[in-house]
């Protein structure tokens, strides 16, 4: 009987530490991760050394988002919790290098806006 553990991390938190997991005789590693803001989107950035673009799959469900690459050498799983205002639908990936992004644009609701202030 395997045990599984599962590498979750909150999208507006990193992680630097790298995890490992057993999950039915297979051992992840999960990638180094930086994640960056700005007023549109939310940028994730994950190391994959060895990684094609065909090694790597991300699933979203519910409010997870699950990235996996396998390489011949190693295989990479990490899931992170998206915030509700992310638009998914419009969210996309690259790898290029050795390096993923993910790019998760924020809808209008959680996009930073300038409030005029009336006064007399």
């Amino acid at each position: 009987m395997s045990t599984s553990t599962s590498t979750s991390q909150n999208i507006a938190t990193r992680s630097p530490e790298t995890l490992a997991e057993q999950t039915e005789e297979k051992r992840y590693v999960a990638p180094p991760v930086d994640i960056f803001e700005n007023a549109q989107e939310l940028l994730l950035r994950a190391d994959v050394p060895g990684a094609a673009k065909e090694d790597v799959s991300l699933h979203f469900e519910k409010d997870r988002l699950t990235l996996t690459a396998t390489t011949p050498t190693i295989a990479y799983r990490r899931e992170f919790m998206v915030a509700p205002g992310i638009d998914i639908e419009r969210t996309e990936a690259k790898v290029q290098r050795g390096v993923l992004e993910v790019h998760l644009p924020k809808g209008k609701a959680m996009q930073t806006r300038q409030i005029k202030v009336l006064g007399e």
